[in-house]
């Protein structure tokens, strides 16, 4: 009787486990390079990758310009993040910024017109 106990909590902890790792198994992490200046190019951008259906969690480090993101690749990829943000008015390696968005930048915020981070 014992031994039938054992082993079918030992079935309940793997089923529990493998529930987990499947859970874990769903997303993704991705990167784009995503040139901005200041902390309200980093609410921006992380606000547009929310966009793209599927994305879990973002980050943007103002200081090496790296937008990571979580997704779930069954809803979304990387060219969609990148898509969603140029939306915004931000380029990355895989999109060009929307022209008309870019222009509608707050001035300290146009990270091609030389100006520092702030």
């Amino acid at each position: 009787m014992k031994t039938l106990l054992f082993l079918v909590s030992l079935f309940g902890v793997s089923l529990v486990s493998a529930q987990s790792t499947s859970a874990q198994a769903k997303y993704d992490t991705i990167t784009l390079q995503v040139p901005g200046v200041c902390n309200m190019c980093k609410a921006r951008i992380e606000t547009a990758s929310y966009d793209a259906s599927g994305v879990k969690s973002v980050n943007w480090d103002r200081e090496t310009e790296i937008l990571t993101a979580v997704i779930n690749p069954k809803k979304t990829t990387r060219q969609k993040v990148a898509d969603a943000v140029a939306a915004a008015g931000y380029r990355s390696e895989l999109a060009e910024a929307n022209p008309e968005a870019y222009a509608k930048l707050p001035d300290c915020c146009k990270y091609d017109s030389g100006i520092h981070k702030h």
